[in-house]
């Protein structure tokens, strides 16, 4: 099977840590993914993360900044790893399934239910592919935790409680996480309790 053609847009701290990710499935299913290019308005990151990129992956993607020119530019792209500002989502999402490309999008899908529905409509009319990217429910832990459920080594869960404490004045790993405009900690942090909860 050839490797699917992936774009990375957006190209800051998790744009990198999803590169990371590209990586260690590359140690580990080699040829399953071909990182052709990636894109960032900010051209210093964009390069940041190309670099990194051609480190883990044994080639450098090419850079843009804008999305036309990089669907442009490499023609034979196939989907896209969408890592930008969740206010951006649904409106890059569209266009990207519009351009013919199945989506991993990071999370939270979209900040309110009816720019998350246009995405997924999006989606259904365009017979493409969309993914929410979710790791924590792969976390071996919890991978763990949802096994030995599933082979009734703990009995029937009647109840979950889910605790996390920290100081009140205290920002959560970085400033983005507390723009409410954004989401705030409830779609950032608590969407992995929930989706783990989901699961369960």
């Amino acid at each position: 099977m050839d490797p699917v053609n992936m774009m990375l847009v957006g190209c800051g701290m998790m744009g990198a840590r999803h590169v990371r990710g590209m990586g260690e499935l590359e140690r580990n299913a080699p040829g399953t993914l071909r990182l052709a290019a990636v894109c960032d308005r900010q051209q210093e990151s964009a390069e940041k993360v190309a670099a990194e990129a051609e480190e883990l992956l044994g080639h450098r993607p090419a850079v843009f900044t804008s999305i036309d020119d990089a669907l442009k530019g490499v023609p034979d792209l196939q989907a896209v790893d969408l890592v930008t500002d969740p206010r951006s989502h649904d409106d890059l999402t569209i266009a990207l399934f519009d351009a013919g490309l199945d989506i991993l999008c990071e999370k939270p899908l979209a900040l309110t239910v009816e720019r998350g529905q246009r995405m997924v409509a999006a989606a259904e009319r365009t017979g493409r592919v969309l993914a929410t990217a979710e790791n924590n429910r792969r976390d071996p832990m919890n991978r763990l935790s949802k096994a030995c459920m599933d082979a009734g080594l703990i009995g029937t869960p009647n109840f979950v409680l889910q605790v996390s404490m920290m100081s009140a004045d205290t920002i959560c790993g970085t400033a983005w996480r507390h723009r409410l405009a954004m989401g705030g900690t409830l779609f950032d942090v608590a969407i992995h309790v929930g989706y783990i909860l989901e699961s369960v």
